[in-house]
C-alpha cells in the first residue's frame, strides 16, 4: 500500500467506518469471545484500533510495512514485521480468525497468497477478506496505491475455495457509494498523478465526511444486503484436515 493512503487512513473517516460496520455485521454469527485474532497486512494499525475497542480483546497484526508498523497505534495485541510466506512456526495454526482488509487486491497470486495465510489459521478457523468491487470501478486512484484488480463477488468466492477453504459467503457494502466512486474514476483523469491519492481518498470537507457518514447509517439501517457495492467482505473456514 502506498505510504501516503496510511497518512489519510483515519478511523473516522466514513471509509474507514463503513467498511468496520460490515466486518462487524459478517462476523457477528460467528463470533466468540475467546478467539485470538491476526490482521495480516495491518498497516498503521487502523483497523485494529477500531477492533479492539469493539470487541475489547487483543488484536496481533503484522505488515512488511515498517513505516507504517512504526506509525501503528499502541493497542492490546502485538505488532511483527512478518512475510505470511515464511511460515514461522511460532504462528503455525495459532489464529481462531484471520483478517485480510483490503490486502488482497495487491497481491498478484492472490491463491498462493491464501494458501500462505491458511497456515496462521487454526483448523476450522475464520478467515474474514475485504477486496474492493467490480473492476468496472478500477481507476487511476487503483493503479496509484497498488491495486492489480478489483473483485466480482462469485471471482472473489471461487478464489477461496480454490484456497481450501469452504463455508464461503460474501456481500457487498456501500451501495450508495456507487455514483462516488464512478464520479471519481471520471474526476481522477484530470487530476494530476501527484494529487490522486489525496483527491481520490481524502474527504473534500468535514462536512462531507459527515454527510456520507449518516448516509452509512441510512443504508445500513433499511439495507442489510446490497446486491451491489463498492466492496466485498468474505467470511470463510479453513478446510478440516480430515474433510
Amino acid at each position: 500500500m502506498n505510504d501516503e493512503w496510511f497518512e489519510l487512513a483515519d478511523p473516522g473517516h466514513f471509509w474507514m467506518q463503513w467498511r468496520f460496520r460490515a466486518l462487524v455485521s459478517a462476523l457477528k454469527p460467528l463470533w466468540k469471545s475467546d478467539m485470538k485474532v491476526l490482521e495480516i497486512g495491518c498497516g498503521n494499525g487502523a483497523l485494529m484500533y477500531q477492533f479492539e475497542n469493539h470487541f475489547k480483546i487483543p488484536v496481533d497484526g503484522c505488515d512488511l510495512n515498517f513505516i507504517a508498523l512504526q506509525n501503528a497505534n499502541s493497542g492490546k495485541g502485538n505488532l511483527y514485521l512478518y512475510d505470511i510466506y515464511e511460515r514461522d512456526p511460532q504462528f503455525s495454526e495459532k489464529y481462531d480468525i484471520i483478517l485480510l482488509a483490503d490486502v488482497l487486491e495487491h497481491i498478484g497470486d492472490d491463491a498462493g497468497f491464501l494458501e500462505a495465510t491458511k497456515f496462521h489459521l487454526k483448523d476450522d478457523g475464520i478467515l474474514v477478506v475485504g477486496v474492493p468491487a467490480h473492476q468496472w470501478l478500477f481507476s487511476k486512484y487503483d493503479q496509484l496505491v497498488g491495486h492489480k484488480r478489483r473483485y466480482g463477488r462469485l471471482q472473489m468466492e471461487n478464489t477461496l475455495r480454490l484456497a481450501g477453504f469452504d463455508k464461503v459467503e460474501s456481500n457487498f457494502w456501500g451501495f450508495s457509494l456507487l455514483p462516488v466512486l464512478f464520479a471519481r474514476k471520471l474526476l481522477l483523469i484530470l487530476i494530476p498523478t501527484r494529487k490522486i491519492i489525496s483527491t481520490g481518498f481524502k474527504p473534500p470537507h468535514f462536512l462531507f465526511n459527515k454527510f456520507m457518514l449518516l448516509i452509512m447509517k441510512l443504508e445500513t439501517a433499511f439495507i442489510s444486503k446490497p446486491f451491489a457495492g463498492i466492496s466485498l467482505i468474505a467470511t470463510a473456514r479453513k478446510c478440516l484436515r480430515n474433510g
